[in-house]
């Protein structure tokens, strides 16, 4: 089958004595290939970074901190810039604000009057 042409290709084919075969030639050819998970672990590791307030402080400090760099670079060209984007409710995105509650009708009221919309 030297020179066989298969798939657009020339298949390279010779005889290999049994002292020439190395032990370890087919190894692993009986497991299941399992495509990569790189990017699959690298977006897990992405998303958890919300629900992690030490790692979401860290990253806050980090944007915080490249901002800062990035307004001196532009005062030296001379160009005025302020952003107020990162502040610290920004710190609070893993726990949600309590919701403020509804007040209670006393007895004998009506709930029509106690909500004001």
């Amino acid at each position: 089958m030297n020179n066989y042409l298969m798939y657009h290709k020339l298949l390279k084919c010779q005889y290999l004595p049994p002292d020439k075969v190395m032990p370890a030639l087919f190894r692993g050819c009986n497991r299941k290939f399992s495509k990569p998970k790189a990017h699959k672990l690298a977006l897990q590791r992405h998303n958890n970074l919300v629900k992690e307030p030490e790692r979401l402080a860290k990253s806050l400090k980090k944007l915080k901190r490249k901002d800062r760099q990035k307004k001196k670079r532009l005062e030296r060209m001379g160009i005025e810039w302020n952003f107020d984007g990162y502040n610290d409710k920004v710190l609070n995105v893993g726990s949600p604000e309590p919701k403020p509650s509804l007040p209670t009708p006393k007895s004998g009221e009506d709930i029509r009057f106690i909500c004001n919309a």
